[in-house]
C-alpha cells in the first residue's frame, strides 16, 4: 500500500494505514460502538511507546523482545483479531517507520469462523506440511505465499504448542505489504482449531541469485535453530 512518497504501511504503522489495517479487523468481529472503542483504544496505545511495547509483548507471551528488535505496531479487536508488528529499526515515538527495516516479524492471530472451522484449519495444517497445494486457506489474514518458491518445511514443538514452518525465498506478501529476502511462515498449532496463529520472520537473502542448497543460512529464518531461538521467548499458545 503507497501513499505516493514510496513509503509503505509497514513504514508509515504509526499513521493512518493502522487504522486501515485495524478496520479490516473489524470486518471479522464486527462494528458500533465496541469497534469505535476498539480504534480508539490502538491509537492510543499506538502512539505510546511503552504501551506499544507492552502491548506486543502481552500479546506474544514475552518478557522481552528479541534483541535488536522494537515493537512497531500492535493492533487488538478482541478476541477476533491480532497483529503484532517488530522490525530491526527503531521507530519514531508514534511507532512511524522512516523506512522499512531489514528485518523483522508479523504475529497474526485471527478467529476461524463458521460451521466449517474445523475444516479450514485442518487445510490450512496440512499446506505447511505439504499436503495442500493452494495458499487461497490463508486469504482472510492477506497472506500469499508461492508454492513455488518455498525452499524448506519443517515442525517443532515450543512453549505448549508445536510450529509448522515453511521458508519462502523471494518476495513475500503479508498484509498489503511485500516483503524481500528470506521469510520463516510459522503456523502455530495450539491444539484448537478456533484460532489460526501465523508468524512471519524475514531477513535478507545471504545470495539472492545463489543455490540456496549450497549457502550457509546460518542464524537467518531458513535456519530452524535459528527460528526457535527467535521465537524461544514468545508462548504463541497464550
Amino acid at each position: 500500500m503507497g501513499d505516493g512518497s514510496g513509503k509503505t504501511c509497514l513504514a508509515w504503522f504509526g499513521g493512518g494505514c493502522i487504522v486501515l489495517i485495524l478496520l479490516g479487523g473489524l470486518v471479522l468481529g464486527g462494528g458500533g460502538y465496541a469497534a469505535c472503542r476498539a480504534i480508539q483504544g490502538v491509537v492510543e496505545t499506538q502512539q505510546d511507546p511503552e504501551l506499544r511495547t507492552k502491548s506486543a509483548l502481552e500479546a506474544l507471551g514475552a518478557e522481552a523482545l528479541p534483541e535488536g528488535y522494537f515493537a512497531v505496531g500492535s493492533i487488538g479487536v478482541g478476541p477476533f483479531f491480532k497483529m503484532i508488528v517488530l522490525s530491526d529499526r527503531r521507530p519514531g515515538p508514534d511507532g512511524e517507520l522512516s523506512e522499512a527495516g531489514k528485518r523483522g516479524f508479523f504475529f497474526i492471530k485471527v478467529i476461524n469462523r463458521g460451521s466449517g472451522a474445523s475444516e479450514k484449519y485442518a487445510k490450512q495444517r496440512a499446506f505447511f506440511l505439504g499436503e495442500e497445494g493452494g495458499s487461497g486457506i490463508f486469504r482472510h489474514t492477506n497472506l500469499r505465499i508461492d508454492p513455488e518458491r518455498v525452499e524448506r518445511r519443517g515442525r517443532f514443538a515450543i512453549n505448549g504448542g508445536e510450529v509448522l514452518y515453511l521458508v519462502q525465498r523471494g518476495s513475500l506478501d503479508i498484509q498489503k505489504e511485500s516483503v524481500d529476502g528470506l521469510s520463516a511462515v510459522l503456523f502455530c498449532d495450539c491444539g484448537e482449531t478456533t484460532s489460526l496463529r501465523i508468524g512471519i520472520w524475514f531477513a535478507p537473502d545471504p545470495d539472492p541469485e545463489g543455490d540456496f542448497d549450497a549457502l550457509d543460512l546460518t542464524g537467518t529464518p531458513a535456519d530452524e535453530a535459528a527460528i526457535v531461538d527467535f521465537i524461544g521467548g514468545f508462548h504463541l499458545c497464550n
